[in-house]
């Protein structure tokens, strides 16, 4: 994919994750009520990881407010590659990892 950037494919495979929903947990009886629930984010919480991974986006420096909108949209909202692509390269900006090549401005 020569024209697709680092934050496209972030985007792009993000939606993805979050759409198809490949793990699936089933319901484990001495779970506590707290796992249970959080266990229904665990595409959200996957495709954020990969998505920040694959931008080069430390994940520590994104805010606890700034991760749940996030999951929140890969959970519950059609989420738009491109936008989330934006998204992406917005965060690559104010948090970069370290040893990341650095945001071209355009």
């Amino acid at each position: 994919m020569e024209r697709a950037d680092r934050f496209k494919i972030a985007g792009y495979t993000m939606k993805w994750w979050s759409k198809i929903k490949p793990i699936q947990i089933s319901p484990i009886a001495n779970l506590s009520s707290n796992l249970i629930k959080r266990s229904l984010l665990v595409n959200a919480d996957f495709a954020l990881i990969i998505a920040l991974s694959i931008a080069k986006i430390d994940r520590t420096s994104v805010g606890n407010r700034l991760s749940r909108a996030l999951l929140y949209c890969a959970h519950y909202r059609d989420l738009d590659g491109g936008i989330m692509a934006m998204e992406m390269e917005t965060l690559a900006r104010a948090c970069p990892k370290v040893g990341a090549p650095p945001v071209p401005t355009h």
